[in-house]
């Protein structure tokens, strides 16, 4: 009689824990789904108060500290840091303004004041350590820009005392081996995940360095190449968060990550930086980057931000960092793409105004569309007088060019010339400008 009370409470004991269990699985699927349903109306609202002139340029990571807290199982914790930025959103008292027509010499006194002064990050300090690098380094990176245009010295405020952390080799890996793994729920968000400001970020200390605020061991410097050497995922090339852990795991194709990691390991021509760390499966890289890139422009404006990061950063790993790495065959097939590409970026002209948009719904030209179509024209070797032209589609014909004048009827039976003897063409409407030959 006893050891059957015994089963039926053993059984009872089962029944309840697997029912805690079921809550609590809901619960955490409630809560990513409330977590993933804020996040497109937090950056609105993100670009919003950013159009009004308020400094946010700690919102993108403190987001993204929701992220690592799902990661570690924290999910009431990533509820309250939501919250909480929510609520710093929605009541703007919390938030600095720049003061309007700030002079140079007011925007530095600005960007100074946003430097805690418990940690020295360009960050507020409540939130996990992964996300104190990235932040603090694009301030400084303003701060060196003004203090040229200023020609004051740059001196921070407080000394960087958060790279306390991280300033042996041994805790450096320690605190890199920590963000290297992502579970497969929090893998759906997109974007790279606190990998991305975390860890693909920190190949940006010199930046540190060069304003004299920081100086790294060249120990240190050794064992983050070491590491990036030993994590770059064979399969495919690329760096980025592995989805699963140690045990068994698959690679996120990180463009955005692989983009400011290859800064470490290449030279801005592609050429290895530490023979003892050069660059491996950079054919299997180009392979991803290609797949990657090989969509039409998408419905929607945060896709098409999306499509446009991934076009511009596959495009210049290609160019800049793989040319040197990659066979003939591979190398036609890149001019391939690009060929395509540029017909992608032309969608987005706008003649009337001179210049692109961001968005294929602007009807106008912008400043941001102009600034990323011409950095992408750059990349793909259009523009004349560029180190990318010559590298990709060789030295401009040094003979006399000998303009041809071709008048078209129809347009359905216009025909262009075999490629190998042109060098550029231009289409004009009913006429030529007087000026042209």
């Amino acid at each position: 009689m006893n050891a059957l009370r015994h089963l039926l409470t053993g059984k009872r004991l089962l029944f309840a824990l697997l029912a805690a269990l079921c809550v609590v699985l809901l619960a955490a699927g409630l809560i990513i789904r409330s977590t993933l349903d804020s996040v497109p109306r937090l950056f609105r609202r993100n670009a919003e108060l950013k159009a009004q002139g308020y400094y946010m340029g700690e919102f993108e990571f403190k987001m993204l500290a929701s992220q690592y807290h799902m990661n570690a199982g924290r999910y009431l914790q990533a509820v309250r840091t939501l919250r909480g930025i929510k609520a710093e959103m929605q009541d703007v008292r919390t938030l600095k303004k720049m003061p309007s027509n700030a002079t140079p010499e007011e925007q530095m006194a600005f960007l100074l004041d946003r430097q805690d002064p418990v940690t020295g990050a360009f960050m507020d300090h409540d939130y996990p350590l992964f996300s104190y690098f990235a932040p603090t380094c694009n301030v400084v990176e303003a701060l060196m820009r003004l203090s040229r245009e200023t020609g004051r010295p740059l001196k921070l405020k407080y000394p960087l005392r958060f790279l306390e952390q991280i300033g042996t080799p041994q805790q450096l890996r320690a605190y890199l081996d920590s963000l290297l793994y992502l579970n497969s729920l929090i893998a759906r968000f997109p974007g790279p995940g606190p990998y991305g400001p975390g860890v693909s970020e920190i190949p940006s200390f010199d930046v540190l360095e060069e304003a004299g605020v920081h100086r790294f061991s060249e120990p240190w410097k050794e064992e983050l190449r070491r590491w990036f050497y030993e994590t770059q995922d064979p399969a495919s090339g690329f760096w980025g968060s592995r989805i699963g852990d140690a045990g068994q795991w698959r690679q996120k194709k990180d463009i955005n990550s692989t983009f400011h990691i290859l800064k470490l390991v290449l030279t801005d021509t592609g050429e290895n930086k530490d023979a003892a760390f050069p660059l491996r499966f950079g054919d299997k890289l180009a392979r991803g980057i290609l797949d990657a890139m090989d969509m039409p422009i998408p419905e929607g404006t945060a896709d098409q931000h999306d499509w446009g990061l991934v076009q511009y950063q596959g495009a210049k790993i290609l160019t800049q960092y793989l040319w040197p790495h990659l066979a003939e065959a591979e190398r036609a097939e890149v001019r391939r793409k690009f060929r395509s590409m540029l017909v992608q970026t032309f969608r987005l002209y706008r003649p009337v105004d001179g210049g692109f948009a961001y968005y294929t719904t602007d009807a106008q030209a912008d400043v941001d569309g102009t600034g990323l179509a011409t950095g992408v024209l750059k990349i793909l070797g259009v523009l004349s007088g560029t180190w990318e032209r010559e590298r990709l589609w060789g030295k401009v014909s040094e003979g006399d060019l000998t303009p041809k004048r071709v008048n078209v009827g129809r347009w359905e039976e216009a025909m262009l010339p075999d490629g190998g003897e042109i060098q550029s063409f231009r289409i004009y409407r009913d006429h030529l400008p007087s000026a042209t030959p």
